[in-house]
């Protein structure tokens, strides 16, 4: 993927994972971004790709939803990523102290970051993921 990313930037590259994932499933996605003028570095476009294969993967698997949001845009100097499913949820301290690889491995890759993930959720009422990163950490020099 990480040439993708290069070919044709975060955005679509995600575009093209959503796509996949759409054909795979009965999952109904929703997907809208707006990083225009946002220029990342190529290593913080690669994790966050990563972080949002992650998240989405988890979703399809595991979550039992039907539809599926995910928001990708730049507020100030904050990129925010938002990911939302209806899905059967789970306890958020659940997710908080999780230590399943996929979980460890998006906190990991948001700290390498500088940014910041959380977790909203209840049995039965679906998933938020909130990531925040900052973009003077993670913009092209």
């Amino acid at each position: 993927m990480p040439s993708a990313i290069e070919d044709y930037g975060l955005e679509l590259s995600v575009e093209a994972l959503i796509d996949q994932m759409k054909s795979a499933s009965d999952i109904s996605f929703h997907y809208t971004y707006d990083l225009e003028n946002v220029k990342l570095s190529q290593q913080a476009q690669i994790n966050l790709y990563r972080i949002i294969q992650e998240a989405l993967s988890n979703a399809v698997k595991y979550a039992e939803c039907t539809n599926l949001s995910l928001q990708l845009y730049k507020h100030g100097n904050i990129i925010t990523c938002m990911i939302e499913d209806d899905g059967m949820g789970a306890p958020v301290d659940s997710l908080d102290n999780k230590k399943g690889m996929g979980i460890e491995s998006m906190k990991s890759r948001v700290k390498a970051l500088s940014g910041t993930i959380e977790f909203s959720s209840k049995p039965g009422k679906g998933l938020t993921i909130l990531i925040e990163l900052p973009l003077q950490v993670n913009k092209e020099k």
